[in-house]
């Protein structure tokens, strides 16, 4: 049924009995009754066009609250989105977010602070990663000090991780200028820094076991009968260094060795070394 585009209930009943239908009247025998036909036919196509108005009214509102209510959902739906976006956004940040650290109330600062190596030598350690023991002597720990009086800002940059890139303190990849190999450390710098050291690879949650064996490398050093002997000392240092260092190169490719255990052929080596170049010097300042 074609759309009504004209309110019904605006038209008026034409007047059937007027000039105007003398030629359909003409064709009944009773002008009285052709006029009551078509007033009566005309009520009732009016009466039917008023129906389908009134239909077409109520469809048009029923599709119009259909409407605003399909908009209405999907503006909640939109809007919930967003807001569980949103909260997925706060609770990642919050978790990515530093948690605050905390404190005892009744307990006073100790009554001796230790100055702890730099940043670079800790994120070696956290890394597993071999660090000279110049950055665990108090010269190495007093630079490191000093260095974050100076700097109130850290510089980053992006650094890999194990959840991929992260925005790290430059600090922790800068090695000191300063440093001293580890071969040409006195000895009290050596026995000092490797208690420094240890330590420090305990806070770092390194393996027992592992830091167990670095305990009884120095302590074999430091026990060693060698001590005794002219040039002892010296050989001893730089046989710290040389092993010290494999022991964490050896451990990037495989199982590594038990540092704990003297290795007798390279400390004969060293001491011929030591002795070597102390020759060499005599005759050079002989010359």
């Amino acid at each position: 049924m074609p759309r009504l585009v004209n309110n019904p209930n605006l038209e008026e009943l034409p007047d059937f009995a007027s000039e105007d239908f003398d030629a359909v009247r003409a064709r009944w025998d009773n002008p009285g009754e052709a006029v009551q036909a078509l007033t009566d036919s005309w009520q009732l196509q009016h009466t039917k066009r008023v129906q389908q108005w009134e239909q077409q009214i109520l469809e048009d509102q029923q599709a119009a609250e259909e409407v605003e209510r399909q908009r209405l959902e999907n503006e909640e739906r939109v809007r919930a989105e967003e807001e569980a976006a949103a909260e997925a956004e706060k609770r990642e940040a919050e978790k990515k977010r530093p948690k605050a650290p905390d404190f005892d109330a009744t307990l006073p600062p100790p009554d001796r602070i230790i100055s702890r190596p730099s940043l670079f030598a800790r994120n070696k350690l956290e890394s597993y990663e071999y660090a000279d023991l110049y950055y665990f002597t108090q010269e190495g720990r007093d630079e490191a000090t000093d260095g974050h009086q100076v700097s109130a800002e850290e510089a980053f940059g992006l650094a890999k991780t194990e959840h991929g890139l992260a925005l790290r303190p430059l600090a922790a990849f800068r090695p000191s200028r300063k440093v001293i190999p580890d071969s040409q450390l006195t000895w009290r710098q050596m026995t000092m820094a490797k208690t420094s050291l240890l330590s420090e690879m305990e806070k770092a949650q390194w393996p027992e076991h592992h830091v167990e064996a670095l305990v009884l490398f120095f302590y074999g050093i430091e026990n060693s009968d060698l001590r005794m002997k002219p040039y002892g000392e010296a050989a001893l240092i730089k046989y710290q260094a040389r092993v010290r260092k494999e022991w964490h190169d050896s451990m990037k490719h495989g199982p590594g060795f038990n540092i704990s255990i003297m290795n007798k052929s390279i400390l004969r080596e060293c001491v011929d070394e030591v002795l070597d170049a102390a020759k060499l010097d005599s005759i050079n300042k002989v010359k």
